[in-house]
């Protein structure tokens, strides 16, 4: 029996993002939208991810996207210019994706972990492995794959300099992948973070891309990206009301805008006007979108644009609710991502 992935194929879009800034404060009254007093449900609320990822690696000074593996050495570039990366230990990040590839992949196997440690008896214990063994299920033929372990810290989100930290990367080639086929993969966990912080995510690329992947997992990394937005913008607001001077809201972290699919086409391209109140702690309490008569899109764009994190305005070293205007352009389309066959 195969595992239902309807749920996946309604929430993930293979999509092009559409473009945002942020305008000035307005004074305005308006009619509004009330939504959520917090973003931090927002991380836990996604089935699959919402947008594809990449897998990046440092050649020199610069990174340059992982498109595959010749043996156990990441390559970059084309298949007609493939280069080899020769480091030893290549120092890996993920970052925005550009497409999925077509395809699913489930991810099976408990989200728990074996692990092994010593204990002397006037000291706390050691822990000295700790492993986990996932089961990678594709819905078709997939070439040149490989696997990646991202595994983070919910202790500590981000670095100093308020970047998302993800504590460790593991790559495994996969070659390929044969529909139906299932490949089991013993992975390695990191053993100093302590087990209660400990969190890991499992994405599958085909060729250089990331394949829809489903499991347990799948939009955990999206959520590790939310609350690490919402840690950086906490940061970023401590210190900007330290200094005492006065500053503008600020998008932290955005989500990408996908429309309703029977979204009149007369939207796409079109810049729209988004009014927004911005809590002290940098959330989207109310909002409002006048320039939409769409019933249906004016409700969508108000939930996407209210999940996205915004540092607060500070005036004077004061943080104070503010109202902005969240301009965005719809993507000219977007394109579902296909469910497996004789679903």
């Amino acid at each position: 029996m195969k595992p239902d992935c309807s749920f996946a194929i309604k929430a993930v879009f293979a999509l092009m993002l559409g473009t945002v800034s942020i305008g000035s404060e307005v004074g305005a009254q308006y009619e509004s939208h009330p939504v959520g007093s917090s973003s931090v449900w927002r991380s836990e609320r996604r089935e699959a991810p919402f947008y594809p990822l990449r897998l990046e690696v440092k050649v020199g000074e610069a990174w340059r996207q992982v498109t595959g593996y010749d043996g156990k050495r990441p390559t970059v570039g084309s298949s007609a210019a493939r280069e080899v990366v020769k480091h030893s230990k290549p120092e890996f990040k993920i970052g925005a994706g550009e497409g999925f590839t077509d395809g699913v992949v489930w991810v099976e196997g408990s989200w728990k972990f074996l692990e092994q440690s010593v204990r002397a008896e006037t000291q706390p214990p050691v822990v000295t492995a700790r492993d986990t063994t996932l089961t990678v299920w594709p819905d078709r033929d997939l070439r040149d794959c490989f696997l990646v372990v991202a595994v983070w810290d919910l202790g500590r989100l981000i670095d100093e300099s308020g970047e998302p930290r993800i504590a460790a990367i593991e790559v495994r080639p996969l070659r390929e992948l044969v529909a139906q086929r299932k490949v089991k993969q013993r992975v390695s966990l990191p053993k100093h973070i302590p087990a209660a912080h400990l969190q890991w995510a499992v994405l599958v690329f085909s060729q250089g891309n990331q394949v829809l992947t489903v499991g347990e997992s799948a939009g955990r990394l999206h959520g590790f990206f939310d609350l690490a937005a919402i840690a950086a913008a906490e940061k970023a607001t401590r210190m900007r009301a330290a200094t005492g001077r006065s500053f503008s809201p600020e998008i932290v972290r955005r989500l990408p805008i996908v429309p309703p699919q029977d979204t009149d086409p007369k939207w796409f391209g079109r810049e729209i006007r988004l009014y927004a109140d911005v809590s002290a702690q940098g959330t989207i309490v109310r909002i409002s979108c006048a320039d939409v008569d769409d019933p249906a899109l004016s409700n969508y764009l108000q939930e996407a644009v209210g999940a996205w994190v915004f540092a607060p305005k500070v005036v004077s070293g004061f943080v104070i609710p503010s109202t902005v205007v969240v301009k965005v352009t719809l993507p000219e389309r977007t394109s579902p991502a296909l469910p497996p066959p004789g679903q």
